[in-house]
Protein backbone atom coordinates (compact mmCIF):
# COMPACT_ATOMS: atom_id res chain seq x y z
CA UNK A 1 0.00 0.00 0.00
CA UNK A 2 1.18 3.56 0.61
CA UNK A 3 1.73 5.93 -2.28
CA UNK A 4 4.17 6.61 -5.07
CA UNK A 5 6.39 9.63 -5.56
CA UNK A 6 7.13 10.73 -9.12
CA UNK A 7 10.28 12.64 -9.94
CA UNK A 8 10.86 14.01 -13.47
CA UNK A 9 14.50 14.66 -14.19
CA UNK A 10 16.10 16.56 -17.07
CA UNK A 11 16.05 13.51 -19.34
CA UNK A 12 12.30 13.08 -18.60
CA UNK A 13 12.66 9.63 -17.08
CA UNK A 14 10.04 8.92 -14.45
CA UNK A 15 11.13 7.48 -11.12
CA UNK A 16 8.65 5.94 -8.72
CA UNK A 17 9.30 5.42 -5.05
CA UNK A 18 6.82 3.51 -2.91
CA UNK A 19 6.47 4.89 0.59
CA UNK A 20 4.71 2.87 3.30
CA UNK A 21 4.31 2.66 7.06
CA UNK A 22 7.64 0.80 7.13
CA UNK A 23 9.23 4.08 5.94
CA UNK A 24 7.50 6.17 8.62
CA UNK A 25 4.11 6.96 7.08
CA UNK A 26 1.51 6.83 9.86
CA UNK A 27 -0.86 4.58 7.89
CA UNK A 28 -0.86 2.97 4.45
CA UNK A 29 -4.36 4.33 3.68
CA UNK A 30 -3.72 7.75 2.15
CA UNK A 31 -6.73 10.08 1.89
CA UNK A 32 -5.12 13.20 0.40
CA UNK A 33 -1.74 14.63 -0.61
CA UNK A 34 -0.92 18.35 -0.87
CA UNK A 35 2.39 19.99 -1.72
CA UNK A 36 3.15 23.39 -0.17
CA UNK A 37 5.23 26.27 -1.61
CA UNK A 38 8.42 24.75 -0.13
CA UNK A 39 7.87 21.43 -1.91
CA UNK A 40 6.99 19.62 1.30
CA UNK A 41 4.28 16.98 1.00
CA UNK A 42 1.43 16.95 3.51
CA UNK A 43 -0.16 13.50 3.50
CA UNK A 44 -3.48 12.82 5.24
CA UNK A 45 -4.05 9.27 6.49
CA UNK A 46 -6.49 7.63 8.90
CA UNK A 47 -3.88 7.97 11.67
CA UNK A 48 -2.95 11.63 11.24
CA UNK A 49 -1.30 14.16 8.97
CA UNK A 50 2.22 13.39 7.79
CA UNK A 51 4.80 15.98 6.73
CA UNK A 52 7.28 14.47 4.25
CA UNK A 53 10.33 16.49 3.17
CA UNK A 54 11.66 13.88 0.76
CA UNK A 55 13.82 12.23 3.41
CA UNK A 56 11.82 11.77 6.58
CA UNK A 57 8.35 12.03 8.10
CA UNK A 58 6.93 14.05 10.95
CA UNK A 59 3.54 12.72 12.04
CA UNK A 60 0.82 14.88 13.58
CA UNK A 61 -1.74 12.63 15.30
CA UNK A 62 -5.12 13.76 16.55
CA UNK A 63 -5.75 13.75 20.29
CA UNK A 64 -9.15 12.89 21.69
CA UNK A 65 -9.97 14.56 25.00
CA UNK A 66 -13.01 13.68 27.03
CA UNK A 67 -14.19 16.42 29.38
CA UNK A 68 -16.44 15.54 32.25
CA UNK A 69 -19.72 17.54 32.18
CA UNK A 70 -19.05 18.40 35.83
CA UNK A 71 -16.01 20.42 34.74
CA UNK A 72 -17.98 22.58 32.31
Amino acid sequence: MGFLLVNLENDQKIKFKTITAKDGLSNNSVNDIVSDQDGVLWIATWDGVNLYDGNSFKVFNHITITISPALL
